[in-house]
């Protein structure tokens, strides 16, 4: 299980290096739109520190999955408004 989890963490980490590659070729819009994204993405990374947090207080949480539906509804409403 261990060995998923670094996977995990690699792929994020090259995705995050993938995604902010070529920032000094794009459009001012699309740099909005970026940062836009990356906003969702920083909002939804504190909900999971946060859901982390209880967990280690003790507190039981609720099925991560809305979670999700909720970061990708987000990141969608960045895309409508561009």
């Amino acid at each position: 299980m261990e060995m998923k989890k670094q996977v995990a963490w690699t792929a994020i980490d090259l995705g995050l290096k993938e995604l902010m590659a070529g920032n000094d070729t794009l459009s001012d819009k699309d740099l909005k739109v970026k940062s836009g994204r990356l906003k969702c993405l920083s909002d939804f990374a504190e909900t999971l520190r946060k859901r982390v947090d209880e967990r280690i207080k003790g507190v039981g949480v609720g099925p991560i999955e809305p979670l999700f539906d909720q970061y990708h509804e987000a990141r969608k409403q960045i895309d409508i408004n561009a």
